[in-house]
């Protein structure tokens, strides 16, 4: 038996990854996706309409800055359950879940409080505190994950990210202000909301939470725009929502994925034959309540091998969790993950439904 990955992500599914469109047999690209979500944000103390304001489902590059008037509307949204996030500095943010199905057209209003922020008198120095500089290298490490694009990964607002040490062995961060946050590896800016963020020194864990709105970038070099998707492709491979979905597509096999049943995180399998065959995948998913839904259980773990010989282990945190037909948990904190996969970190993160629909 061997031990794994020493550290630990619980990953909130706020937090994760694009499906690019390599996979075999995909017929799901270019369909016709009528939903919509629409609405207007009011100043809830004055009752006027505010402008400029950031509405966007989580996750996706799906989203718009509301009008003079307080309107946004955004199209093409995926049938399922999404996040939408409204979002301006000097208010509080709101998130609120929503359930689409096909032809939806959902009408929402919401009144944002203004927020006042506690601060304190500021000092002018020479040097950023040597202190400040220390967490943020630990924040930035667990963070951003342990992959090579982490090199290529800034945050273009750090002065804006405070740290506290709750313990001598417990930091956590926030952020009044949404992070901005440029991925060069994969052609994407990230702006989120930091929920939150924790490092147990003693334990070696931690854990993070945020909210992404993504957005492409733009380039003149040709070359350029094949890395990116060169680069999103391979991410997207090594993922665990690209597993999730093959896993829904009973097509691990194809795929290269060698899955084993095994009693706890750690235990590697050696020189056995593929666990699933067809009549197991009944055993771990079975249709949900609604169409294109499905259940997702099984007990303890299950050990993953991917086509590139790594390893990750997974387990379910509730008796059984829901995916959608793309194989994103509806679930918080649906699953627990190990090896491979706890080293992925916002440098790896991709937006949900690329793979499957065209850019809007």
């Amino acid at each position: 038996m061997e031990h794994p990955h020493k550290f630990r992500i619980l990953y909130q599914i706020t937090v994760i990854f694009l499906f690019l469109s390599f996979l075999t047999g995909s017929v799901l690209k270019g369909q016709d996706v009528k939903n919509e979500i629409s609405g207007y944000i009011y100043d809830k103390t004055t009752g006027q309409p505010l402008e400029n304001v950031e509405v966007y489902i989580a996750n996706t590059t799906r989203g718009m800055s509301t009008d003079k008037d307080g309107f946004f509307i955004i199209k093409n949204v995926p049938q399922g359950m999404h996040e939408l996030v409204v979002s301006i500095i000097g208010y509080e943010y709101i998130s609120k879940t929503v359930w689409v199905k096909q032809g939806d057209r959902l009408e929402l209003t919401f009144r944002l409080n203004p927020v006042i922020y506690e601060t304190e008198p500021t000092e002018v120095v020479g040097k950023v505190p040597r202190d400040w500089l220390d967490n943020l290298d630990i924040f930035k490490y667990y963070f951003f994950g342990q992959s090579d694009l982490v090199r290529q990964c800034e945050i273009e607002n750090e002065e804006v990210l405070d740290f506290v040490w709750t313990s001598p062995h417990y930091l956590t961060a926030r952020a009044q202000q949404p992070l901005h946050i440029i991925n060069n590896a994969l052609g994407l800016k990230i702006e989120c909301m930091l929920v939150y963020f924790f490092w147990d020194k003693k334990h070696r864990k931690w854990s993070w939470s945020i909210k992404p709105k993504f957005t492409f970038l733009d380039s003149t070099d040709s070359s350029q725009i094949d890395l990116w998707k060169k680069n999103r492709i391979k991410v997207n491979y090594g993922s665990m929502y690209h597993f999730l979905y093959t896993l829904l597509q009973r097509r691990l096999q194809d795929e290269g994925y060698n899955v084993y049943f095994v009693d706890n995180a750690g235990v590697r399998v050696y020189g056995l034959e593929y666990r699933f065959i067809s009549t197991e995948y009944d055993t771990l998913i079975k249709p949900g309540k609604i169409p294109k839904e499905y259940i997702l259980s099984f007990k303890k773990y299950l050990y993953v091998v991917d086509k590139e010989s790594r390893f990750s282990w997974v387990n379910l945190n509730y008796p059984e969790i829901t995916l959608d037909e793309y194989g994103y948990p509806q679930e918080i904190n649906a699953l627990e993950v190990y090896g491979y996969w706890a080293g992925q970190g916002v440098a790896d993160l991709l937006p949900r439904y690329e793979e499957f629909f065209d850019h809007p």
